[in-house]
């Protein structure tokens, strides 16, 4: 009950970035989760070039629609790529250059990953406390 009352609680276009991001989320878990990475590569790179900006939002608008439509929507213990992805979308068609980073880390005896978007060097989804112990694996900038 507590997300449709946090919902409900949204208005005008805090309430339709978060209808996008949403969308967006609910694509990539389709497409992430039948797709090959170079399959979904391609896949986004033509998902991107066929959309049209409809309605402008803010950065902070779009940032935080993704962190809500992830909280609730992304798979358990993944939100982070889904965040960079859905925001990587959203942050290109507002025409606002972005990359998504995915890191690695060992932790113990495990590998542990992380993705994070960044606009130049800020980090507008995806921080952690223990970021720079992330090694940077791969970087998409022009998706």
């Amino acid at each position: 009950m507590f997300p449709l009352i946090k919902y409900l609680q949204l208005r005008g276009k805090e309430r339709r970035a978060f209808h996008k991001a949403f969308y967006d989320v609910m694509i990539l878990r389709k497409e992430l989760k039948k797709k090959s990475f170079p399959e979904f590569k391609e896949w986004f790179k033509t998902e991107l070039d066929s959309r049209k900006k409809d309605e402008d939002f803010s950065l902070d608008q779009l940032v935080l629609a993704n962190k809500r439509a992830c909280k609730y929507f992304a798979p358990a213990g993944r939100p982070c790529l889904y965040q960079a992805l859905s925001g990587h979308m959203q942050c290109k068609l507002q025409g606002i250059k972005t990359s998504v980073v995915i890191g690695v880390r060992k932790d113990h005896e495990e590998f542990k990953a992380h993705a994070w978007l960044l606009k130049k060097d800020e980090i507008l989804l995806g921080n952690l406390p223990d970021l720079n112990e992330y090694h940077e694996i791969v970087r998409f900038e022009n998706l």
